[in-house]
């Protein structure tokens, strides 16, 4: 059985903390994304 962040976050996490956590992961990947691409 392979358990990974997401799995963990969400035995630990109530289903709506951890959305709100990934939605903010993505948008901070995102931006950094955009900052790196602004960046070349």
């Amino acid at each position: 059985m392979r358990i990974d962040g997401w799995e963990i976050c969400e035995y630990v996490f109530p289903k709506t903390q951890i959305d709100k956590l990934r939605h903010k992961v993505v948008i901070r990947n995102n931006l950094i994304m955009l900052a790196i691409l602004e960046n070349l």
